[in-house]
């Protein structure tokens, strides 16, 4: 009878204990997964703006050079692309902020370097705007085709950071069993390995929440109103 209570007792104690650590994996795992949908959201955002933005400004600028000057479609040509400059002055704060906070290898020096030929070809066009020079107007036209190659091309890196998030959120993180990736692996996937392999074993999937890290007293936010 004593055995049959303290057996009874055991295996509540043990399904409890199984079912709180099943909820709190499933809550984690969930929380994580909401975060980096929302991280998704923000970054497929920020490289849709960015692109809608420059290409506003290089149409702009393009429309000037390809409308004659004198033209009834010059003024308007004109007025569209200082209003481009406007935009894009007004906006460039938050766009600095989400590549120096949402991206990692979209550096915000690349994008500082993309500022400075961006500022030099507009004062090239406000150049030719001053003067009737042919020669200007196609060199215009052929730094602003480089250009906006060169911002394809790191609106493009933006765009396969947020899909490599994405993958990251629906298939988890392979990790290697090799000399680099091995401090990645849990104990029980090691423990796994030691008896499972020889000399490598194939690569594990882990969820990208357990990589997550904990912030230190310093760093987190213990009152409501802080």
């Amino acid at each position: 009878m004593l055995q049959a209570i303290l057996a009874f007792i055991l295996t509540g104690i043990l399904g409890s204990w199984i079912a709180h650590a099943w909820q709190t994996r499933s809550a984690k795992e969930t929380r994580f997964f909401e975060a980096s949908k929302e991280m998704y959201g923000q970054m497929a955002a920020a490289a849709d703006d960015l692109s809608a933005l420059i290409g506003k400004r290089i149409y702009a600028s393009q429309r000037i050079c390809l409308t004659a000057k004198g033209s009834p479609l010059f003024d308007a040509a004109l007025d569209a692309f200082r209003k481009s400059v406007i935009e894009w002055n007004e906006r460039l704060l938050s766009i600095e902020l989400a590549i120096r906070t949402k991206f990692r290898d979209s550096h915000l020096y690349e994008f500082d370097e993309l500022q400075s030929d961006l500022a030099h070809v507009t004062l090239l066009l406000e150049r030719y705007l001053t003067a009737d020079d042919d020669g200007q107007r196609l060199m215009v036209l052929r730094r602003l085709r480089a250009l906006r190659n060169r911002f394809f091309e790191f609106t493009q890196q933006m765009m396969r950071e947020a899909r490599l998030l994405h993958r990251q959120m629906h298939f988890g993180v392979v990790v290697n069993y090799d000399r680099y990736e091995i401090d990645k692996m849990s104990t029980k996937d090691l423990i796994k390995c030691l008896f499972t392999s020889r000399v490598q074993a194939k690569p594990i999937i882990r969820s990208p929440s357990d990589f997550g890290l904990p912030v230190s007293v310093g760093q987190a936010r213990l009152g409501i109103y802080e």
